[in-house]
C-alpha cells in the first residue's frame, strides 16, 4: 500500500492558522449577524452579514480540502471565497458609510495575503503531486 505524502511543514502550519482563525471569525460573524438582526439594522445589512458567514464557511471548507484531503481544488475554493469576500466587504463599507481608502486597502490586502501565502507555500506540493 502506498504511503500518503505529507504536506510541507510550513504549508501545514499556515493552513492550521488560517483554519483556526477562520473558525473563530465565523463564530464571531454568526454572533454579529444575530445581533444585527435583533437590533433591526435592516434586511440588506443582515443579508450581507449572512453572506459573510457563508463565505467564511466556504473558505474553511477550502482550507480543509487542502489540509486533510490534499486537494489542489481547495486552493481555488479559498481564492474564490477571498474574491467574493472582498466584494462583500466593499458592499458592507458602502452600506455603513465607511467606504474609505483605508478600508478599501484593508479589504484588498486581506483578500490577497492569505491566498498568496498559501500559494507560495503550496506551489512545490502542487508541482510534486502532494496536492492533487
Amino acid at each position: 500500500m502506498e504511503e500518503k505524502k505529507k504536506l510541507a511543514t510550513g504549508l501545514t502550519v499556515w493552513l492550521w492558522i488560517v483554519f483556526i482563525i477562520n473558525i473563530i471569525t465565523t463564530l464571531l460573524a454568526v454572533v454579529g449577524t444575530i445581533g444585527a438582526s435583533a437590533l433591526g439594522l435592516g434586511g440588506a445589512y443582515v443579508v450581507v452579514c449572512v453572506l459573510s458567514v457563508i463565505l467564511e464557511i466556504v473558505l474553511i471548507v477550502g482550507v480543509a480540502m487542502m489540509l486533510f484531503a490534499h486537494k489542489k481544488a481547495g486552493f481555488f475554493v479559498v481564492v474564490a471565497a477571498a474574491v467574493l469576500g472582498l466584494v462583500v466587504n466593499l458592499v458592507t463599507y458602502n452600506m455603513t458609510g465607511d467606504f474609505t481608502g483605508a478600508n478599501i486597502a484593508k479589504s484588498i490586502i486581506s483578500a490577497v495575503v492569505a491566498p498568496l501565502i498559501i500559494y507560495l507555500l503550496a506551489k512545490k506540493d502542487m508541482e510534486n503531486g502532494v496536492l492533487a
